[in-house]
């Protein structure tokens, strides 16, 4: 295809046959389509999407995540729950620790979810535990 001619596949969106804009921004063509009026570079295409379009990739999104997670977001509460059975102090609710440690649960049960491989569960855990060590630490400082 030469410099921003509009291949078949623009004129169908054009004249109604794709189902969404969202088919454009992802089709091999852009870069060089006339849809496409920038010279950006073709990793990042310039063509302008609508909140349904956002809307569906933010479905893909989870579709993607929920084939690796599947629903560890279900998990979190009944953890919490075994955690705290008397339920969560107070004094810890708006606490930065507190923020991470439940962090550390949504990463720990996706690592377990992964059946103990999913390496960038465990080192999120890994960072968050620091996190909350160097909270810890400035705290005793400031005692």
């Amino acid at each position: 295809m030469n410099d921003k001619q509009t291949p078949a596949c623009f004129n169908n969106f054009v004249q109604g046959a794709t189902a969404s804009a969202r088919e454009c921004c992802q089709c091999e063509h852009l870069s060089g389509c006339a849809a496409n009026s920038t010279k950006a570079p073709p990793d990042k295409v310039s063509f302008k999407k609508d909140a349904g379009t956002i809307l569906d990739e933010m479905a893909d999104t989870f579709r993607q995540r929920n084939a690796v997670y599947g629903d560890n977001y279900k998990m979190v509460g009944p953890i919490m729950k075994i955690l705290f059975p008397n339920g969560v102090p107070a004094e810890l609710l708006g606490s930065h620790q507190f923020h991470l440690f439940e962090l550390k649960i949504v990463k720990l049960s996706r690592f377990a979810i992964s059946g103990l491989t999913h390496e960038d569960s465990i080192r999120d855990d890994g960072v968050y535990s620091a996190m909350i060590e160097s909270i810890i630490t400035e705290q005793g400082e400031q005692q």
